[in-house]
């Protein structure tokens, strides 16, 4: 670890992004929904420790419950994505040639469909966007992506020895995958969890931004990006704030992604 700064920087990104996440469920300085005109648009203060926007709610309050939101979605997204992309992807590595390749087939289909198509599908089958539609767009849109990786790393483990002999000695495919398959490829599957994360953190504000995400009264930071263009000649700071939590989430879990390769890839420690 002293030697992966990816990792180092990457893990301190993320945890501030948690941090905040966690703080939210316990303390902010002011309702984040209450709406305070006579105190919009007012700059970095005391009172208020990253200043207020147009409606006169505090912006540093709307930025911890956001990173609730963020991660919320990331965690839901990714998840989707890996509890039916990782399975998928080992049958198709296990399978015969043509069976493996016409299911990934499929999912290169599936993967014709982004976050942002399935999400106004979703939202206009529903008749509004949510939270939950956006969970729901991020992690059907992240299933292939953990498929290709899981059914690359599969086809790497089912070529060694010791799988040949578990499959002479009669034991059971199910048996080989999660006895020897899934344990060989887990940290290949660690490092595209980071990863979907980044990716799913930027969906969501992409979405919010766009009004097919999360509704407008719960904070968000792409609602806050959305909210904040108004005042982008007169108020910068209210643009550059939700931008920076976005850009720093992001970062951090795509450097955290980059370190845990370095940190569990042999090869790459053999190279060192």
């Amino acid at each position: 670890m002293r030697r992966s700064v990816s990792l180092v920087v990457g893990a301190v990104l993320v945890g501030v992004v948690v941090a905040l996440a966690v703080v939210s469920f316990l303390w902010t300085p002011y309702d984040p929904g209450v709406v305070d005109a006579p105190s919009a648009l007012q700059g970095p203060s005391g009172a208020h420790l990253l200043g207020t926007d147009g409606f006169g709610q505090d912006i540093f309050s709307r930025v911890l419950v956001g990173a609730r939101i963020c991660m919320l979605v990331g965690v839901m997204a990714a998840a989707i994505g890996a509890l039916i992309g990782v399975p998928v992807g080992i049958w198709a590595g296990m399978s015969r040639r043509r069976v493996g390749h016409r299911i990934m087939r499929w999912a290169d289909i599936l993967y014709a469909f982004p976050a942002l198509l399935l999400a106004i599908l979703l939202a206009a089958a529903r008749g509004t966007g949510s939270t939950a539609t956006a969970m729901v767009a991020i992690g059907i849109s992240a299933i292939p992506a953990f498929a290709r990786v899981a059914n690359s790393a599969s086809l790497g483990v089912m070529s060694r020895d010791y799988v040949a002999a578990a499959r002479s000695s009669g034991i059971s495919w199910p048996a080989i995958a999660w006895r020897h398959v899934l344990p060989n490829i887990l940290p290949v599957m660690l490092v595209q969890v980071s990863s979907a994360l980044g990716t799913a953190i930027l969906a969501e504000a992409a979405l919010s931004y766009l009004g097919v995400g999360t509704q407008p009264s719960t904070p968000t930071w792409g609602r806050m990006l959305y909210d904040a263009q108004k005042f982008i000649y007169d108020h910068p700071a209210q643009l550059v704030v939700p931008a920076v939590f976005i850009a720093t989430a992001v970062l951090g879990f795509n450097l955290l992604g980059d370190g845990l390769r370095e940190l569990l890839d042999p090869r790459l420690r053999q190279e060192d």
